[in-house]
C-alpha cells in the first residue's frame, strides 16, 4: 500500500513537470508566431514599397539573367510565397576606394550613353503643330457651339413668348365669339312662336393645343333636336353662318359688310328675321351693310337703293339711286316696270339727310366685265347696306 502511494505521488510530480513543459512550449509557440507575423508584415511593406518604386521582384518560375548565368547549378527552393528571392542580385562587397570609383564611373558612363541616345531622338515637330491646330479648332468649335446654344435658347424663349402671346390673343377672340354667338343666333332665330330662339355653341377640339386642332360649331334651330351641322338645311346653315359672321364682327368691327344674296336659301320668314336684325344693328351699333338681294322683303328696309339696269339703246349698264330714309321703311314705288332692275340696298347710310327728297337719277356705269355680266341678268335686285 505504501509502495502504491509513493508511485502515485511520483506520477503526479512527473505530470506536473510535463504540464509545466507544455505550458513553456505553448508560450514559445506563441512568441514564434508573433515574430512570424511581424516578419510577414515587414515583408509585405518591403514588397509594397518595391511596387511603388517600380522595382521588379522576380517571381517563382520566371527566367532571369542571374539564373541563366548559373546555368544548371542547383539552388535552394524559395522560402515561401510567389517570389524567388534567390534570383535577386547579391550584395557586392567593395574592398577599396579604387574599386568604388571604378564602379561609380561605370554607372556614370552608362547614364551618359542613355542621355546621348535620348538627345539623338528627333522629335516630330509637325505633331506639335498638328496638336496646336487641332486644339485651336476644338476651342473655336467649343465657342461656336456655346454661341449657337445661347442663340437657340434665345430663339426658344422668343418662340415661347410669341406662342404665349398668340394663344392669349386667340383665346381672347375665341372667348368673345363663344360668349356672343349664342345671343346673335337667338336674335336671328327668335319669333313669336319661339321667343327664346335657337342655340349655338363653339367648342375647341383640344383646349390645351388649340392651334393643332379644330373648332366645332354647332347650331340648333328653335323647335328642333340637336343635329350635326352637315345635317342642317341650306337656310339653317345660312342663318348659322350669319350668326358666326356677326359674332366675329362684334369683336373686331369692319367698316362695312358686303352680303351677296345671303337670302337666296331663306324663306320669307327667315328673310324678315335677318333683315330686322341687320336693321337693328345699323341703329344700335352703327353697322353698315351693302346687301345684294333679289327679295324686296329684304331691301325695302334699306336706307337707300341702287338699281342696275341694261340700257337697250346704248347697250350699256345704267344705275338708279333712291333714298328710302324719308319713306319710313315703306316699300318704294315700283314705276319703271319696263326696265328690269337689279337692286343694291344700303343699310345704315350716313350720307342721306332727313327731309331732303332725292328723286331717281340715271348715272353712267363703267362697261367693266363685272358690270356687264350683272346687266345681262334681268330682274335681279341687289340690296346694299353700308
Amino acid at each position: 500500500m505504501a509502495d502504491r502511494d509513493s508511485s502515485v505521488a511520483g506520477d503526479r510530480k512527473s505530470a506536473q513537470k510535463l504540464k509545466a513543459q507544455i505550458t513553456k512550449l505553448e508560450r514559445s509557440v506563441i512568441a514564434i508566431e508573433a515574430e512570424h507575423d511581424k516578419l510577414k508584415n515587414v515583408r509585405d511593406e518591403v514588397i509594397n514599397q518595391a511596387k511603388m518604386d517600380r522595382v521588379e521582384i522576380p517571381r517563382v518560375g520566371a527566367e532571369s539573367k542571374r539564373r541563366k548565368k548559373r546555368g544548371g547549378k542547383k539552388r535552394a527552393a524559395p522560402i515561401e510565397g510567389d517570389f524567388d528571392y534567390d534570383a535577386l542580385s547579391e550584395n557586392r562587397e567593395i574592398k577599396d576606394e579604387a574599386e568604388y570609383d571604378k564602379i561609380k564611373q561605370a554607372y556614370l558612363d552608362s547614364i551618359s550613353e542613355m542621355e546621348t541616345s535620348l538627345q539623338k531622338i528627333n522629335p516630330n515637330m509637325k505633331a506639335f503643330e498638328q496638336f496646336d491646330e487641332v486644339e485651336s479648332r476644338l476651342m473655336n468649335m467649343s465657342e461656336d457651339f456655346k454661341g449657337k446654344r445661347e442663340g437657340q435658347e434665345g430663339k426658344l424663349k422668343e418662340f415661347d413668348e410669341i406662342l404665349q402671346k398668340r394663344t392669349e390673343l386667340f383665346r381672347k377672340i375665341f372667348d368673345h365669339v363663344e360668349k356672343n354667338i349664342d345671343n346673335v343666333y337667338k336674335a336671328l332665330t327668335k319669333s313669336s312662336r319661339h321667343p327664346m330662339g335657337g342655340n349655338a355653341y363653339l367648342n375647341l377640339e383640344d383646349p390645351d393645343k388649340p392651334f393643332l386642332s379644330g373648332i366645332k360649331y354647332n347650331a340648333m334651330p328653335p323647335g328642333k333636336r340637336f343635329r350635326d351641322m352637315d345635317q342642317l338645311s341650306g337656310g339653317e346653315k345660312t342663318v348659322a353662318a350669319l350668326a358666326l359672321l356677326f359674332a366675329i364682327h362684334s369683336c373686331h368691327p369692319a367698316p362695312f359688310f358686303v352680303l351677296d344674296e345671303v337670302d337666296a336659301a331663306l324663306d320669307s320668314a327667315n328673310v324678315n328675321k335677318v333683315s330686322n336684325y341687320v336693321r337693328s344693328r345699323t341703329q344700335d351699333d352703327s353697322l353698315q351693310c351693302i346687301v345684294i338681294s333679289l327679295k324686296d322683303t329684304f331691301y325695302h328696309k334699306a336706307d337707300a337703293l341702287v338699281g342696275v339696269y341694261k340700257d337697250q339703246e346704248q347697250e350699256t349698264s345704267g344705275t338708279l339711286t333712291l333714298s328710302l330714309s324719308e319713306y319710313d321703311s315703306k316699300p318704294h314705288d315700283k314705276k319703271s316696270k319696263d326696265k328690269p332692275l337689279s337692286h343694291s340696298a344700303v343699310f345704315g347710310s350716313q350720307n342721306n339727310e332727313k327731309g331732303k327728297k332725292k328723286t331717281p337719277k340715271k348715272a353712267p356705269v363703267s362697261q367693266a366685265s363685272a358690270s356687264s355680266s350683272r346687266s345681262k341678268r334681268s330682274s335681279r335686285k341687289r340690296t346694299r347696306g353700308s
